[in-house]
């Protein structure tokens, strides 16, 4: 009887871990056809320009995505020209009061099952960004950022990422890396949360899975023996 409770059991994990597997959302850079990102120049008076970046959800459930460059540090334009995006990664947080009442949380993008996304990365004076294109230090321009999401599963996945451009006669960004985020990439960064919250408040993982039927065992696997 133990023999089969046994079996049993290992033969609901392995279904389980299957059927997450499936059904879980998984985000990686880039479009189906392969492009990557690209640069996107002002058509009118506005000297802005800013670098569309892709993504794509081969999964099935829907993944709460957070994502943005690795710091407001671009690129430098000679002699000593400091190129600055106008914003950076921030983590996902969620918190809770004192009494365990829901508080606040940050802004996340919804990318739906087999689907994919377009956000701007970082935005810039049109004229440095077509100075670090066609005028990098090196042979070619190379930028990094990171992004999080929610696997609908309760996981919280982080990738850091460096696309390169490569000018003629390519005239296209390429993923060069793409690898798991560092654990201190996700601590919540207290000093600017602080200015808008109670110093009290509680910090939760913000993939928690609160639905009872994704808590819950899956009511259509086999269920252990009493």
């Amino acid at each position: 009887m133990h023999r089969q409770s046994k079996v049993a059991s290992e033969a609901l994990r392995q279904s389980t871990e299957s059927f997450i597997i499936s059904q879980k959302a998984y985000v990686t850079v880039g479009r189906q056809d392969g492009v990557v990102a690209e640069a996107v120049m002002s058509k009118n008076q506005t000297p802005k320009a800013g670098l569309l970046i892709y993504f794509q959800n081969s999964g099935h459930l829907p993944a709460r995505f957070n994502f943005g460059p690795d710091n407001r540090f671009i690129g430098l334009i000679p002699p000593s020209t400091p190129v600055q995006a106008d914003h950076e990664f921030e983590p996902m947080w969620r918190g809770r009061d004192k009494n365990g009442h829901p508080g606040g949380w940050t802004g996340t993008i919804t990318i739906a099952g087999n689907s994919s996304y377009q956000g701007i990365l970082f935005e810039l004076p049109e004229k440095q960004l077509r100075h670090l294109l066609d005028e990098p230090l090196g042979p070619y321009f190379y930028t990094s950022g990171k992004y999080e999401y929610c696997d609908g599963f309760g996981a919280r996945v982080c990738r850091s990422f460096t696309i390169r451009y490569a000018g003629d006669p390519y005239n296209r960004f390429f993923l060069m890396t793409e690898e798991e985020c560092m654990a201190s990439d996700l601590q919540v960064r207290m000093s600017s949360i602080m200015r808008r919250n109670p110093p009290d408040w509680e910090y939760l993982n913000p993939c928690a899975v609160e639905r009872e039927e994704l808590s819950a065992p899956i009511k259509q696997l086999p269920q252990l023996p009493r």
